[in-house]
């Protein structure tokens, strides 16, 4: 991406219509049809496909922040589809190691906790269930 002021890499980036947002997002054009095995094949569009397979895999050995990191470079990918309108996704590389980290830093931490909702109702149900079955007196017929 490339901001206003070199200096800042934090600043916003300049807008194009006069707006605060205007030339944030790409012009996406609409689709006509869904083509399902571009899914697949996507990833084999890059002349690099492997390369980036390999990096992805070896990054993702790392505990915890190979997660993120993975995490920060598929967000990448994405905006490269909208913004080239699906031609070409760039390439992994390990120069933007902590560019992905801190792109994928606040999606898992969202998805992590989000996670832990769910969770805990199912330990406070299940430890409820077995507190009530524990108390519960079988009859005898």
């Amino acid at each position: 991406m490339s901001y206003s002021d070199p200096s800042n890499p934090y600043s916003s980036p300049p807008s194009a219509a006069g707006g605060p947002n205007a030339g944030w997002y790409p012009q996406v054009t609409p689709i006509s049809g869904m083509d399902y095995m571009r899914m697949v094949t996507y990833v084999f569009d890059n002349p690099n496909w492997l390369m980036n397979i390999v990096l992805v895999a070896l990054c993702s050995l790392i505990p915890i922040v190979g997660a993120i990191v993975v995490l920060g470079y598929q967000y990448e990918v994405v905006v490269a589809l909208l913004a080239n309108q699906g031609t070409r996704y760039p390439d992994f590389d390990f120069g933007r190691f902590v560019d992905y980290l801190m792109r994928g830093l606040w999606p898992f931490f969202w998805c992590y906790w989000l996670a832990r909702v769910p969770f805990c109702l199912f330990c406070v149900c299940s430890g409820w269930e077995a507190r009530r079955a524990k108390t519960f007196k079988w009859q005898s017929e």
